[in-house]
């Protein structure tokens, strides 16, 4: 399947111009004034003129179908990659859940890879989310980078946080991988306080929740990760 976006208005890093864009098998092939094609006779023309023509764009922080607190999000990976291809976002990378406690990372990113290759329409990664630090996480991260997944995330705040002891080791394990680890900041202590008061204080709407997430939290949950990650 091939393309030839005529006379669209191109966006590059470095400047607009107008100029044809020649696309073949999902590949930019050419960029130029009056292309031709050649040979190729299956070219679908596509008249650009008065439009800007963009790359794709890529967000890099989403939630499809993801569980949380006894549901889930209000998007699937069809929907949600649908609307992403209509804004012109054409590559999507995901949040994976951490994983429960009878699976690894490794089967819970096979779970999800089956969900995005059913239904997504655009292009697709995954963020890992760690919640358990022990031998077999630490083991298939490896693998895991060598595969294209080089990201990680643990939340410092929460129930799902991580302790520090194992937030070191998952530090040392992605940093000598060449990984990039993510972290949400908080503390779960002043978490924990925060929400005793306010459920002592009987301030339980959804106006009071922003109190039960302090500022605090995650300034003291920022410098400790930077402070353990050696910055």
């Amino acid at each position: 399947m091939s393309f030839l976006i005529k006379g669209g208005i191109i966006v590059l890093a470095d400047g607009c111009y107008s100029a044809d864009v020649y696309v073949k098998n999902e590949k930019i092939c050419a960029i130029g004034h009056n292309l031709d094609v050649g040979t190729d006779h299956n070219v679908t023309i596509i008249n650009a003129h008065g439009c800007f023509v963009l790359p794709g764009g890529v967000d890099v922080h989403v939630h499809l179908d993801y569980p949380m607190k006894g549901t889930r999000t209000a998007d699937n990976f069809f929907t949600g990659t649908s609307a992403a291809a209509v804004g012109g976002t054409t590559t999507i990378v995901a949040m994976i859940p951490p994983p429960e406690d009878d699976l690894t990372l490794r089967q819970t990113l096979d779970l999800w890879k089956d969900k995005a290759r059913t239904d997504a329409v655009v292009d697709y990664s995954f963020h890992l989310i760690v919640k358990r630090v022990d031998t077999e996480t630490l083991r298939e991260i490896p693998s895991l980078l060598r595969e294209g997944f080089t990201s990680f995330k643990v939340f410092l705040g929460t129930a799902n946080a991580v302790p520090d002891d194992m937030l070191l080791q998952l530090m040392q394990v992605v940093k000598d991988c060449g990984g990039q680890l993510i972290v949400s900041a908080g503390n779960i202590a002043i978490e924990n306080f925060a929400e005793e008061y306010l459920r002592s204080q009987e301030k339980l709407t959804v106006e009071d929740y922003p109190s039960s997430r302090p500022e605090t939290a995650e300034v003291e949950g920022t410098a400790r990760a930077i402070r353990m990650g050696g910055g």
